[in-house]
Protein backbone atom coordinates (compact mmCIF):
# COMPACT_ATOMS: atom_id res chain seq x y z
CA UNK A 1 0.00 0.00 0.00
CA UNK A 2 1.18 3.39 -1.32
CA UNK A 3 1.34 6.64 1.35
CA UNK A 4 -1.51 8.21 -0.50
CA UNK A 5 -3.89 4.74 -0.13
CA UNK A 6 -2.38 4.69 3.40
CA UNK A 7 -3.42 8.21 4.12
CA UNK A 8 -6.81 7.70 2.51
CA UNK A 9 -7.45 4.91 4.15
CA UNK A 10 -6.67 6.62 7.97
CA UNK A 11 -9.17 9.02 6.92
CA UNK A 12 -11.78 6.87 6.27
CA UNK A 13 -11.06 5.20 9.68
CA UNK A 14 -11.04 8.90 10.87
CA UNK A 15 -14.30 9.62 9.54
CA UNK A 16 -16.33 6.26 10.47
CA UNK A 17 -14.39 6.42 14.09
CA UNK A 18 -15.78 9.83 14.40
CA UNK A 19 -19.66 8.93 13.01
CA UNK A 20 -19.87 6.09 15.43
CA UNK A 21 -18.67 8.42 18.48
CA UNK A 22 -21.39 10.87 17.31
CA UNK A 23 -24.20 8.39 16.84
CA UNK A 24 -23.51 7.10 20.57
CA UNK A 25 -23.43 10.98 21.86
CA UNK A 26 -26.39 12.37 19.60
CA UNK A 27 -28.20 9.67 18.17
CA UNK A 28 -28.56 9.62 13.98
CA UNK A 29 -31.93 12.10 14.20
CA UNK A 30 -29.45 14.80 15.23
CA UNK A 31 -25.93 13.39 13.76
CA UNK A 32 -24.83 15.95 10.52
CA UNK A 33 -22.05 15.30 8.73
CA UNK A 34 -20.80 19.01 9.53
CA UNK A 35 -20.38 17.06 12.71
CA UNK A 36 -18.66 14.25 11.62
CA UNK A 37 -16.52 16.23 9.09
CA UNK A 38 -15.04 18.53 12.31
CA UNK A 39 -14.81 15.27 14.22
CA UNK A 40 -12.67 13.22 12.14
CA UNK A 41 -11.20 16.68 10.66
CA UNK A 42 -11.65 16.28 7.44
CA UNK A 43 -13.28 18.57 4.86
CA UNK A 44 -16.68 18.48 4.41
CA UNK A 45 -16.26 17.51 0.87
CA UNK A 46 -13.95 15.08 1.85
CA UNK A 47 -17.12 13.02 3.23
CA UNK A 48 -18.27 12.15 0.19
CA UNK A 49 -14.99 10.06 -1.10
CA UNK A 50 -16.32 7.54 2.13
CA UNK A 51 -19.91 8.22 1.95
CA UNK A 52 -22.70 9.06 -0.01
CA UNK A 53 -24.89 10.30 2.47
CA UNK A 54 -25.73 9.96 6.33
CA UNK A 55 -27.75 7.01 5.51
CA UNK A 56 -24.44 5.56 4.15
CA UNK A 57 -22.25 6.43 7.12
CA UNK A 58 -24.99 4.86 9.33
CA UNK A 59 -24.46 1.44 7.38
CA UNK A 60 -21.00 1.39 7.34
CA UNK A 61 -20.97 1.84 10.84
CA UNK A 62 -23.69 -0.16 12.31
CA UNK A 63 -23.34 -3.02 9.29
CA UNK A 64 -20.22 -4.17 11.09
CA UNK A 65 -21.83 -3.38 14.39
CA UNK A 66 -24.59 -5.07 14.14
CA UNK A 67 -22.63 -8.59 12.86
CA UNK A 68 -21.15 -8.68 16.01
CA UNK A 69 -23.51 -8.51 18.09
CA UNK A 70 -25.66 -11.08 15.77
CA UNK A 71 -22.43 -13.32 16.03
CA UNK A 72 -22.09 -13.17 19.40
CA UNK A 73 -26.22 -14.34 20.42
CA UNK A 74 -25.63 -17.08 17.85
CA UNK A 75 -22.72 -18.37 19.41
CA UNK A 76 -24.16 -18.31 22.79
CA UNK A 77 -26.86 -20.44 21.22
CA UNK A 78 -24.68 -22.77 20.08
CA UNK A 79 -25.34 -26.56 21.27
CA UNK A 80 -29.33 -25.54 21.49
CA UNK A 81 -32.37 -27.14 19.22
CA UNK A 82 -32.35 -25.96 16.16
CA UNK A 83 -36.05 -23.71 17.11
CA UNK A 84 -35.08 -22.33 20.37
CA UNK A 85 -31.69 -21.28 18.89
CA UNK A 86 -34.37 -19.09 16.39
CA UNK A 87 -36.59 -18.17 18.34
CA UNK A 88 -33.96 -16.80 20.94
CA UNK A 89 -32.12 -14.97 18.33
CA UNK A 90 -35.02 -13.02 17.39
CA UNK A 91 -35.84 -12.41 20.61
CA UNK A 92 -32.57 -11.19 21.28
CA UNK A 93 -32.78 -8.61 18.34
CA UNK A 94 -35.89 -7.11 20.26
CA UNK A 95 -33.50 -6.87 23.76
CA UNK A 96 -30.28 -5.10 21.23
CA UNK A 97 -33.02 -2.99 19.29
CA UNK A 98 -34.70 -1.46 22.41
CA UNK A 99 -30.82 -0.91 24.02
CA UNK A 100 -30.15 1.72 20.81
CA UNK A 101 -33.91 1.89 19.57
CA UNK A 102 -33.18 5.04 17.62
CA UNK A 103 -30.23 4.29 15.49
CA UNK A 104 -30.91 0.43 15.00
CA UNK A 105 -34.73 1.74 13.97
CA UNK A 106 -33.01 3.41 11.19
CA UNK A 107 -31.00 0.98 10.38
CA UNK A 108 -33.31 -1.00 9.69
CA UNK A 109 -35.06 1.72 7.49
CA UNK A 110 -32.30 2.01 5.40
CA UNK A 111 -31.34 -1.40 5.39
CA UNK A 112 -35.04 -1.91 3.51
CA UNK A 113 -34.43 0.76 1.09
CA UNK A 114 -32.12 -0.89 -0.81
CA UNK A 115 -31.53 -4.63 -2.55
CA UNK A 116 -30.22 -7.09 0.72
CA UNK A 117 -27.70 -7.60 -2.19
CA UNK A 118 -26.17 -4.70 -1.10
CA UNK A 119 -25.60 -5.35 2.25
CA UNK A 120 -23.15 -8.38 2.45
CA UNK A 121 -23.55 -8.98 6.00
CA UNK A 122 -27.02 -9.26 5.78
CA UNK A 123 -26.99 -11.56 3.18
CA UNK A 124 -24.39 -13.49 5.89
CA UNK A 125 -27.09 -13.68 8.65
CA UNK A 126 -29.86 -14.95 6.67
CA UNK A 127 -27.43 -17.40 5.36
CA UNK A 128 -26.58 -18.45 9.33
CA UNK A 129 -30.24 -18.77 10.44
CA UNK A 130 -30.80 -20.70 7.00
CA UNK A 131 -28.14 -23.49 7.74
CA UNK A 132 -29.58 -23.47 11.32
CA UNK A 133 -33.31 -23.96 9.95
CA UNK A 134 -31.52 -26.65 7.48
CA UNK A 135 -29.74 -28.54 10.65
CA UNK A 136 -32.82 -28.76 12.11
CA UNK A 137 -34.90 -30.77 9.77
CA UNK A 138 -32.22 -32.85 9.38
CA UNK A 139 -32.61 -33.75 12.96
CA UNK A 140 -36.09 -34.74 12.74
CA UNK A 141 -36.77 -31.33 14.55
CA UNK A 142 -38.61 -29.51 11.20
CA UNK A 143 -41.49 -31.76 9.15
CA UNK A 144 -39.80 -32.96 5.97
CA UNK A 145 -41.93 -30.89 3.37
CA UNK A 146 -40.96 -27.26 4.97
CA UNK A 147 -39.87 -25.54 2.59
CA UNK A 148 -36.41 -23.96 4.10
CA UNK A 149 -36.13 -20.74 2.61
CA UNK A 150 -39.50 -19.87 2.74
CA UNK A 151 -39.31 -20.80 6.95
CA UNK A 152 -36.31 -18.73 6.75
CA UNK A 153 -38.36 -15.91 5.06
CA UNK A 154 -41.47 -16.68 8.09
CA UNK A 155 -39.16 -15.81 10.43
CA UNK A 156 -37.89 -12.46 8.89
CA UNK A 157 -41.31 -11.42 7.79
CA UNK A 158 -42.73 -11.95 11.79
CA UNK A 159 -39.77 -10.42 13.59
CA UNK A 160 -40.34 -7.11 11.11
CA UNK A 161 -43.95 -8.08 12.17
CA UNK A 162 -43.08 -7.56 16.00
CA UNK A 163 -40.79 -4.18 15.73
CA UNK A 164 -42.90 -2.42 13.30
CA UNK A 165 -45.69 -2.45 16.39
CA UNK A 166 -42.70 -0.41 18.52
CA UNK A 167 -43.08 2.53 15.95
CA UNK A 168 -46.27 2.50 17.12
CA UNK A 169 -45.78 2.78 20.31
CA UNK A 170 -45.49 -0.39 22.08
CA UNK A 171 -43.61 -1.15 24.65
CA UNK A 172 -40.36 -3.62 24.92
CA UNK A 173 -42.90 -6.24 26.52
CA UNK A 174 -45.46 -6.06 24.46
CA UNK A 175 -42.87 -6.29 20.81
CA UNK A 176 -41.87 -9.32 22.58
CA UNK A 177 -44.79 -11.17 23.81
CA UNK A 178 -46.12 -10.57 20.24
CA UNK A 179 -43.18 -12.04 18.86
CA UNK A 180 -43.36 -14.90 21.12
CA UNK A 181 -47.18 -15.18 20.03
CA UNK A 182 -46.17 -15.47 16.62
CA UNK A 183 -42.88 -17.82 16.75
CA UNK A 184 -44.81 -20.28 19.33
CA UNK A 185 -47.40 -20.34 16.03
CA UNK A 186 -44.80 -20.92 13.28
CA UNK A 187 -43.25 -23.68 15.69
CA UNK A 188 -46.89 -25.25 15.68
CA UNK A 189 -46.59 -25.56 12.36
CA UNK A 190 -43.21 -26.77 11.02
CA UNK A 191 -43.52 -29.57 13.52
CA UNK A 192 -46.61 -30.88 12.28
CA UNK A 193 -45.61 -33.60 9.16
CA UNK A 194 -47.85 -31.75 6.73
CA UNK A 195 -46.76 -28.31 5.81
CA UNK A 196 -49.59 -25.85 6.81
CA UNK A 197 -51.08 -23.93 3.27
CA UNK A 198 -50.76 -20.38 4.59
CA UNK A 199 -46.41 -20.91 5.76
CA UNK A 200 -46.34 -21.72 1.77
CA UNK A 201 -47.73 -18.29 1.28
CA UNK A 202 -45.24 -16.37 3.15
Amino acid sequence: MGVRDEMSQARRTSVLRATAELLDEVGVTSLTLRQVAERAHVALGTLFVYAENKDDLLMQVYGPRMTEHWTAMLEASAGLAALERIDRFYLDCIDMYYTDKENIREFYLVSGKKPAARWEWLELLRDQLCQILAAGQRNGEIAPGVDIGTLNSAYWAMYWVAVNESYHGATEERTKEILRDTLAMLRGGVQRSVVRPALRML
